[in-house]
């Protein structure tokens, strides 16, 4: 009776051991499937994170292609409509005070006067003037006071034709070869370039 009972404790022990080993490995199955699980759902979300990324990065390219020329369009047109209004202002105002120097009698015949020893400075003793159409009188009273004036004598200014400006005069030397404008057109343009960039520049700096 007791063969049997050793061979049953026996089967026992050894069915307690494999359902022991075989527990363990279940167990470990199961957490090696859990962490198999887990690092492919992290790396799920990383790929998704990483694509959504390059979606995104891809959306923004896209945009800005598409925005960048509108941008530069509207940044032209902004430029352009603030450019015409602050030339349009500084012509109106150049117009304005050259209007007024024109109306002032005074004033008007001694800028002719510095025009013309300017030129004299700029051309040499001897230049050909031609006044603005209506003027050639005016003209050829200052250049009489201007060349009675000078203690050598050696200003020599003659009258040509008239030419069409707004006023002022135009001076050459004798054998043509070197001008020199002090018309109100040529002083318009002068000014304006002159103080068109520091207009821009008062802008910028309010």
């Amino acid at each position: 009776m007791s063969s049997p009972s050793l061979l049953d404790a026996l089967i026992q022990e050894i069915r307690a051991a494999a359902q022991e080993e075989a527990e363990a490995i279940i167990r470990k199955a199961e957490e090696e499937a859990q962490r198999i699980l887990l690092e492919a759902q992290e790396r799920a979300r990383r790929a998704r994170e990483e694509r959504e990324r390059r979606l995104l990065e891809e959306a923004r390219r896209i945009v800005e292609r598409e925005i960048a020329p509108r941008r530069l369009e509207i940044r032209r047109r902004i430029y352009s409509e603030e450019y015409n209004l602050v030339a349009g202002e500084l012509k109106r105002a150049i117009g304005e005070a050259l209007a007024a120097l024109r109306g002032d009698a005074q004033a008007y015949r001694r800028y002719l006067r510095e025009a013309l020893r300017a030129a004299l400075r700029s051309l040499g003793e001897g230049i050909i003037v031609h006044p603005c159409r209506g003027e050639r009188e005016l003209v050829e009273e200052v250049a009489r006071e201007l060349t009675s004036s000078n203690p050598a004598g050696t200003a020599q200014i003659t009258v040509g034709e008239e030419v069409n400006c707004s006023g002022g005069l135009l001076a050459s030397r004798s054998d043509g070869r070197a001008y020199f404008n002090a018309t109100f057109d040529a002083k318009a343009a002068e000014v304006f370039e002159r103080l068109l960039p520091l207009a821009f520049q008062l802008i910028r700096e309010g």
